[in-house]
């Protein structure tokens, strides 16, 4: 860190954050999960961040941050007459 005592904490992903390689180690991605049910379907977006293990000079990313930005309401999965099949056209 610093040779000289200085009176502040050091945020460890702050400091790997200002190396201009540290951008290699964290993805941005925007994920959608879909969830069609026998009853009921619903479907989500979310923002993930991704960052590398890199102190275990690893190159496995683990999610270090989520964010739902739209989570729908739960609905009926739609049925076509008789309930043989899912009505994909509504």
């Amino acid at each position: 860190m610093h040779d000289i005592i200085h009176n502040h904490d050091h945020n460890e992903h702050e400091e790997e954050e200002q190396h201009p390689l540290s951008k290699l180690d964290i993805i941005t991605l925007t994920s959608v999960g879909i969830d069609v049910g026998t009853a009921t379907s619903q479907i989500i977006f979310s923002r993930l961040v991704l960052r590398r293990l890199g102190r275990e000079l690893s190159s496995r990313f683990v999610v270090s941050e989520r964010k739902t930005l739209y989570l729908s309401p739960v609905h009926f999965t739609p049925y076509s007459a008789g309930r043989e099949r899912i009505d994909d056209r509504r």
